[in-house]
């Protein structure tokens, strides 16, 4: 597998590079943005004790296939976020966790009540876009790429994050 060329070219992690890029856009130092490929469930828990060490997580954005049971990896997650969810990130005051693949709606629900964090999750199918607002088709060449749930006729998002759920 040349990792290099699928990162130049997975829908998955040019949208995730398209949010990192928006953060440095806005002024977040580059020290701050963790961009993490994760490939399988090892990896995924092995990812989430990296970041349950850190000393504030301010948001959590996860580009990735997904299902009312959670995001998924390649090789499936297994029981992986049965287990990892119960392990708290130490989320600051404003944090906010978007999973952005397809029926994540329902782990959303479950993830905001266990992490104590705002979430949202998709509570359709989702498309890649080149633009956050109108679906457009994406191109090898396009600079930006959104994973967001596009309603009528799969052409507008009228729903940016999809389903909120929020905590006291």
């Amino acid at each position: 597998m040349d990792w290099a060329r699928f990162e130049r070219e997975s829908p998955f992690a040019r949208a995730a590079q398209t949010r990192r890029n928006e953060l440095l856009a806005a002024g977040e130092d580059q020290s701050n943005i963790v961009v993490q490929r994760i490939d399988n469930a090892r990896a995924l828990e092995s990812t989430w004790m990296k970041l349950a060490k850190l000393e504030k997580v301010d948001g959590l954005n996860m580009y990735s296939h997904g299902y009312s049971r959670g995001p998924e990896v390649a090789g499936g997650s297994k029981d992986v976020w049965e287990r990892i969810i119960t392990v708290s990130l130490n989320w600051s005051d404003e944090a906010i966790a978007v999973f952005h693949g397809c029926n994540t709606a329902d782990f959303a629900a479950r993830f905001a009540e266990t992490q104590h964090v705002t979430t949202y999750g998709q509570q359709g199918y989702s498309s890649f876009s080149s633009n956050p607002v109108l679906h457009v088709r994406i191109f090898s060449w396009s600079p930006r790429m959104y994973l967001y749930h596009f309603e009528f006729l799969n052409l507008l998002n009228t729903n940016w994050w999809g389903v909120a759920y929020t905590v006291d």
